[in-house]
């Protein structure tokens, strides 16, 4: 039993946890070091979760204002969709085209972007403190429920998402919680946040219960910069 149940523990998880899952995400790709754009990774870059529906909506209720939007791929996982409009966000469609192979084509994304932030400027402009904008994708890599897996063999595709979000200011939501279940276990799901260039601009979750197959084991983590952390 431990002697210190009189304290309250850390909201983000314990150190000795969390300092676990670090040493996980460096042998799954992620940069341990600092460099010139980049501050490395360390266990105030993680926070634990009940689930990842919990973190994503931890995550929408630090990054998503009134009227902003969250774009997301169609089809979709519906519940993630549900979320921001419980927040008073929206949630805008990106179509996924068999001539792209159902892959998320970065030029679309793009387009997308602009066209929804021209038509919220135009709704919504002197009549709010802000004008609202798109400020985060949804990027589900395995796709669910597609099964499109963005990985080393394709990973360009994951660049130009990378940096159209990065030039746009909008956050990518990068969900790996089917990462583990793929069939090509030497070609797994590339997380967004293992590239320094895309890790500020990359909020990562991921969990056990898909991982293990194992629906009662509730732990979501979440990955990003220590400002997003600090603001879940």
């Amino acid at each position: 039993l431990s002697k210190y149940l009189f304290r309250y523990p850390s909201i983000e998880g314990h150190i000795k946890a969390r300092a676990h899952f670090v040493n996980y995400l460096i042998r799954e790709g992620f940069k341990k070091d600092k460099d010139k754009s980049y501050d490395g990774l360390g266990i105030e870059n993680v926070i634990f979760a009940c689930s990842t529906t919990h973190a994503y909506n931890m995550i929408l209720s630090s990054i998503l204002r009134d009227e902003d939007v969250v774009i997301m791929t169609g089809p979709n996982y519906g519940l993630f969709a549900v979320d921001p409009e419980r927040m008073n966000g929206k949630v805008e469609i990106l179509d996924l085209k068999e001539e792209d192979d159902f892959y998320v084509n970065p030029n679309d994304l793009a387009k997308k972007i602009d066209e929804v932030n021209l038509k919220l400027k135009e709704k919504f402009e002197g009549k709010l403190d802000y004008t609202p904008r798109v400020v985060a994708f949804l990027n589900m890599n395995p796709h669910n429920p597609l099964g499109k897996v963005m990985n080393d063999n394709n990973c360009k595709i994951l660049e130009k998402i990378g940096d159209v979000c990065l030039e746009k200011g909008v956050f990518v939501i990068d969900d790996l919680i089917y990462r583990d279940l793929t069939f090509d276990r030497n070609n797994l799901a590339k997380p967004m946040g293992t590239n320094a260039k895309y890790f500020d601009n990359t909020i990562t979750i991921t969990g056990l219960s898909k991982s293990y197959g194992l629906a009662s084991i509730r732990a979501g983590m979440v990955v990003a910069n220590e400002i997003i952390i600090r603001g879940i």
